[in-house]
């Protein structure tokens, strides 16, 4: 058994599979509950979250006006129950927001914007209120799209046997024997 783990190409695919294992989990996981990690810096507001079959990865600013801070460091996880089937969910993180870029491909989605400030005319004397986060940046990935690639590259690392160095006698050419 230890003859099987001898190099670097077996150890790296099956630290791939492994890998490829826990995010099929993931993947599973995310269709019924919601997991959301945040990092909050000074600067900036970092949420990573797995919900319906895609992890998000999204980057909030503090708008340049705001006179509040964000707390130094702190690191926080939040789990909730998906909604429930066949209710309407918003898969467009940028709703809200004017829009400086944005691609959107099947279950992809990647872009930034600042968010829309929009006087409401039914609300009479009623001020928009600066929002404490402005700019968003945003990156959603599906899981199948980390997963296969990492599956084939650890069944590549796995199944095929060692590279063989050419050995002397078959680098040097054949020599013609003349008559």
């Amino acid at each position: 058994m230890r003859e099987f783990f001898k190099g670097w190409r077996r150890k790296t695919g099956c630290v791939a599979l492994i890998i490829a294992a826990a995010l099929a989990g993931g993947w599973v996981r995310s269709r019924e509950i919601h997991d959301r990690i945040w990092f909050a810096f000074p600067a900036s507001l970092q949420l990573i979250y797995s919900r319906q079959g895609c992890i998000v990865w999204q980057c909030e600013r503090p708008s340049s006006t705001n006179k509040l801070r964000l707390p130094r460091t702190k690191i926080d996880w939040l789990s909730q129950y998906a909604p429930a089937p066949g209710l309407p969910v918003n898969r467009d993180e940028l709703l809200g927001y004017d829009v400086d870029w944005q691609w959107k491909w099947s279950q992809f989605n990647f872009g930034s914007g600042r968010y829309a400030i929009v006087d409401d005319p039914m609300e009479e004397g009623i001020h928009p209120v600066q929002p404490f986060f402005d700019r968003l940046t945003v990156w959603t990935l599906p899981y199948w799209s980390i997963i296969i690639p990492l599956t084939l590259l650890s069944a590549c690392l796995l199944l095929t046997g060692p590279w063989q160095k050419p050995s002397a006698a078959m680098a040097e050419p054949a020599s013609e024997t003349g008559a």
